[in-house]
């Protein structure tokens, strides 16, 4: 593996897989950053939020970070991820879990957070029997509210060889 640094910034990653001098993969820069930017180490935090609406919920993503957000991408089934555009209509009641994670403009990712909510459908209450006594009517129970956790990902940062 080599990576030249110059003056005028990072040159290309070239990779060498098998050992023989030469380099079958080149790998340019992703982003190129200076100044007070070129500190930043902190990778974007994340909110989701699941609204009820007709038929599903609402899913908002917001990202926030010091130099900038460059990307947020989510996942409704932990696998296939796509970039969040904007909030996310008619998401089933039956999911119960969605994933996001996001970039920001000098390369730090998040970790992958996910938001797990509860169905807002009322359950079935359980029939009296004989000897039970009155109980006070049940109050209404409130929308569920999603929590946000953080799952390790995986380091992007190529290892030495």
């Amino acid at each position: 593996m080599r990576l030249q640094l110059t003056s005028q910034g990072v040159g290309e990653l070239r990779y060498d897989a098998d050992g023989d001098g030469t380099y079958e993969t080149i790998v340019a820069p992703t982003s190129a950053v200076s100044g007070l930017a070129a500190n930043d180490l902190t990778p974007p935090t994340l909110t989701i939020q699941a609204t009820p609406e007709t038929g599903g919920r609402r899913v908002t993503i917001d990202a926030q970070d010091a130099s900038g957000v460059g990307a947020v991408y989510y996942s409704l089934d932990g696998a296939t991820f796509q970039p969040y555009t904007g909030p996310i209509s008619g998401v089933p009641l039956q999911l119960t879990t969605l994933y996001a994670f996001a970039d920001d403009r000098v390369g730090n990712r998040s970790l992958l957070a996910y938001a797990v909510t509860t169905s807002s459908s009322p359950s079935p209450s359980p029939s009296p029997s004989p000897s039970a006594s009155p109980s006070p009517s049940p109050s209404a129970s409130p929308s569920p509210t999603p929590s946000i956790a953080p799952i390790p990902s995986p380091s992007l940062t190529p290892s030495p060889s």
